[in-house]
């Protein structure tokens, strides 16, 4: 699936009045409007990672490729022209490859998106051509294709994901892949026991108990894809900011004018949007 954002700039400016709004304004008011709503949800519909060069240090190209095994990102012309590689056995969780870049003060611009879990593998992010991220105008979002979450077996029959499930990759009890078990699209896992015949009752077994963390899942979450009223609510939301920063009503004489808050511009959509809202927090 192509990794996309939920509203990009370009179709942003053909839906609004931005006025005198620079590019770079409206992007840092769209971003923060993107990660205000997947904080709500609990999730990002699978964006993990914002990433551009500032162009500092006379850099006149920077590029971002992801394999398989990591992230490669290369900077042509100015002092720190080279190629740096972060390798997912080195920096296997989100949290931590985030933080390398940024230490690594080369001018990458990296942050970890609203609602991506710290510890989500860095290994389940999509692969990515190298691709130019020179300038915020170049700046690219990197997803999963997978989750991977850690649970206890605690003696239950069932454990839950965070998200629905499309397909389950693998699951991992105990240091042994392991393949008893029924999947519900709702996010979670049935351990099995012995199935009968066609007309008997099937009967569960529990997850191990063995030692905590204990079981990793392997998914492929339903919501990876962003619903289409993400564009209505963030394009709500960024008119709404930029028409008027904090305030909410003004009275001169006998005219009054009244600016509805941040949540009368999403209360139109919520209905439809908070079914994308998380359940179960592993």
């Amino acid at each position: 699936m192509k990794c996309s954002e939920a509203l990009d700039l370009t179709s942003l400016k053909t839906m609004i009045s931005a006025g005198s709004w620079s590019d770079s304004a409206l992007q840092t008011v769209l971003d923060a409007s993107t990660d205000f709503i997947f904080g709500l949800l609990g999730h990002s519909f699978g964006r993990a990672i914002r990433i551009f060069h500032d162009e500092s240090e006379d850099a006149t190209a920077a590029t971002v490729t992801v394999s398989p095994t990591e992230i490669t990102l290369v900077i042509t012309g100015g002092a720190n022209a080279g190629t740096t590689s972060y390798t997912f056995a080195t920096y296997s969780n989100m949290s931590e490859i985030v933080d390398a870049i940024e230490q690594a003060d080369i001018g990458f611009v990296v942050t970890l998106v609203e609602g991506m879990r710290h510890n989500e593998k860095t290994e389940n992010l999509h692969t990515v051509a190298a691709t130019s991220c020179l300038g915020l105008s170049n700046r690219q979002v990197l997803c999963i294709q997978y989750s991977t979450e850690t649970f206890d077996g605690l003696g239950e029959p069932m454990i839950f994901t965070s998200m629905p499930i499309k397909s389950v990759s693998s699951v991992i009890q105990d240091g042994t892949a392991v393949t008893d078990y029924w999947t519900k699209t709702q996010g979670y896992l049935i351990y099995k026991y012995a199935v009968g015949a066609k007309y008997s009752p099937y009967t569960v077994d529990t997850w191990s108990v063995l030692q905590p963390c204990n079981i990793v899942v392997k998914y492929i979450p339903l919501w990876l894809r962003i619903p289409g009223v993400m564009k209505l609510v963030l394009r709500a939301m960024v008119q709404n900011t930029i028409v008027d920063g904090s305030m909410k009503s003004e009275g001169i004489g006998d005219y009054n004018y009244v600016l509805g808050d941040i949540w009368a511009s999403i209360a139109p959509f919520w209905t439809m949007l908070s079914g994308y809202s998380i359940n179960f927090m592993p």
